[in-house]
């Protein structure tokens, strides 16, 4: 599956279907409103994010945004939705070349080392608080159960070298709770050195 590195590779159905026209301009149409989101949540210096803000980024009037999206939880619900799926599949080719088991676990540490520090994430917590804490707690038990099916056979190995089961389930929670509790507050410890404490914890 290739990695929808832009909302083009994304935009559902669902969306066009709403547009009798269902033509090109509205496929570059949701696009420049998904890229205005973006900026304003990642990126643009603004404190907060209103339908009103988005349709001046993106150049659109209120009527042709909601042409596509009823309201603005509806439109961050796609975004979101977008930007999990590309997250998870650059995840997923950052480890798919290791063999080595060791390395294919440093890889996963440096991917959110890199992730938590460019900063973004606590960027989308001030512009739209609300709904991100809703969101975190929406995604949770899917980022749990997509972190044991990307560390399976690291999980294999942990079990071969100790001839033990362990909890897959609790280990891939308290990695999730960590990386949320960075994105709410920064600790003195640093993230990278947290994950490593987990390996050293069930080996």
């Amino acid at each position: 599956m290739k990695t929808p590195d832009t909302i083009l590779d994304f935009i559902p159905p669902r969306l066009l279907a709403r547009d009798k026209r269902k033509d090109r301009r509205s496929i570059a149409t949701i696009n420049k409103i998904m890229v205005a989101t973006e900026d304003l949540l990642l990126n643009h210096e603004n404190t907060r994010i209103t339908i009103l803000s988005v349709c001046k980024h993106a150049g659109v009037s209120r009527g042709t945004l909601y042409r596509y999206f009823s309201s603005l939880e509806e439109l961050l619900d796609l975004f979101t939705e977008f930007m999990r799926e590309r997250f998870y599949k650059r995840l997923e080719n950052v480890l798919d070349p290791y063999i080595d088991i060791d390395e294919k676990f440093d890889a996963f540490i440096d991917y959110f080392d890199k992730y938590l520090a460019n900063g973004t994430s606590k960027k989308f917590l001030q512009v739209a608080p609300l709904y991100a804490l809703n969101y975190y707690g929406r995604i949770f038990d899917e980022a749990v159960q997509n972190f044991k099916h990307l560390l399976e056979d690291v999980f294999d190995e942990w079990e071969a070298r100790i001839d033990k089961p362990i909890d897959r389930e609790l280990i891939c929670e308290m990695m999730m709770r960590l990386i949320l509790s960075e994105q709410l507050t920064s600790g003195k410890t640093p993230t990278r050195k947290l994950l490593v404490g987990i390996k050293k914890m069930i080996i």
